[in-house]
């Protein structure tokens, strides 16, 4: 999983402009990218290390460091071909309190969306599937793999197995929408009052049926869960 990177240098006094003190510490919160070892490498070669939340003091500040900055980031989330469900809460991606999202998918076909009340798709979750049937359809279902409560034929294939493409969903007023590029309300091609409705409070996302995918996320302070920051 792709992550921010934090560090605060070795020497105080030695701290570029962009590094913002606290208790002798300077920290700064990066807009780069990286695995484990390629964060490690970013803050060596800025003579930095990984920082180390060591205290609750410590925690809030480099909370509200990441969330002052203004710092939108992009999770990605890979999917395989086996119609398996991954909740973005265990991302860090926290939905509850939302009525919308928005998301980028590269599959060549059957991307599910499952919103959920509660974290656990086998009751009292929705299915999206965008791109079913070969790539040419698409759907919303009461349930997993249920009747079909409104369906987008003949579609002019809404997904690409080598470009990433954009969708957003909403619930709000018992209405599911789906729609393409990330304007929420703009381009719908799904949309269905629900009869007997429940929370959203959870989504997740899957392939499957003979495709694999790979998802783009924006993160922010608005979809950051609170308690991603632990202090040890």
């Amino acid at each position: 999983m792709l992550i921010n990177v934090t560090c605060f240098p070795l020497f105080v006094e030695s701290s570029p402009p962009e590094f913002s003190p606290h208790e002798e510490i300077c920290y700064f919160a990066s807009k780069s990218k990286a695995n484990w070892s390629g964060a490690m490498g970013y803050c060596q070669s800025l003579k930095a290390t990984l920082a180390t939340i060591k205290s609750l003091d410590v925690q809030t500040y480099l909370s509200g460091l990441i969330m002052s900055g203004n710092i939108n980031s992009t999770l990605n989330l890979s999917t395989g071909d086996d119609y398996v469900y991954h909740y973005l809460i265990d991302i860090e991606i926290d939905i509850r309190g939302r009525t919308s999202f928005t998301f980028d998918v590269m599959a060549c076909h059957d991307a599910h969306i499952a919103l959920s009340r509660d974290k656990n798709d086998n009751a009292n979750t929705y299915e999206i599937v965008i791109g079913s049937c070969l790539n040419r359809q698409s759907v919303i279902r009461g349930c997993k793999q249920c009747h079909h409560m409104d369906t987008a034929a003949n579609q002019n294939y809404p997904l690409d197995c080598s470009q990433y493409r954009p969708f957003w969903v909403s619930w709000t007023d018992n209405v599911i929408k789906v729609g393409a590029g990330h304007d929420v309300s703009l381009n719908r091609f799904l949309f269905w009052n629900v009869t007997s409705p429940h929370d959203g409070n959870y989504v997740a996302v899957a392939t499957g049926f003979g495709s694999t995918g790979t998802w783009k996320f924006e993160i922010s302070k608005n979809t950051l869960r609170d308690d991603m920051f632990k202090h040890s």
